[in-house]
């Protein structure tokens, strides 16, 4: 039973950490994901979820979500990140994101 209510704290530290993770990205304060990385390791967050903050595809969603954000307050161009986490060109961020009725 100790092992289970191990493995499921576990689980739910990993879990914050991501959604922190995503949750600063989101705000857009941070100039990429090594900042968000660096704070989260700071804080102690990082270490539940090493694989998940080793993930070159994490780090860019990470990037993706910061560019969004910073691009719907502050009006910067999106970058088209590709998985080995290199910009190649950059397109403008929507204004309006069509809903389906």
């Amino acid at each position: 039973m100790g092992n289970v209510i191990k493995q499921r704290d576990r689980m739910r530290d990993r879990s914050r950490a991501v959604s922190e993770a995503r949750k600063l990205a989101r705000s857009g304060q941070y100039e990429n994901h090594i900042g968000i990385v660096a704070l989260l390791q700071a804080e102690g967050l990082a270490a539940a979820a090493p694989c998940w903050f080793a993930d070159a595809a994490f780090l860019v969603q990470l990037d993706r979500l910061r560019a969004f954000a910073r691009a719907k307050t502050v009006g910067e161009p999106v970058p088209i990140v590709r998985s080995t986490g290199q910009s190649s060109q950059t397109m403008e961020a929507p204004a309006v994101v069509a809903t389906r009725r």
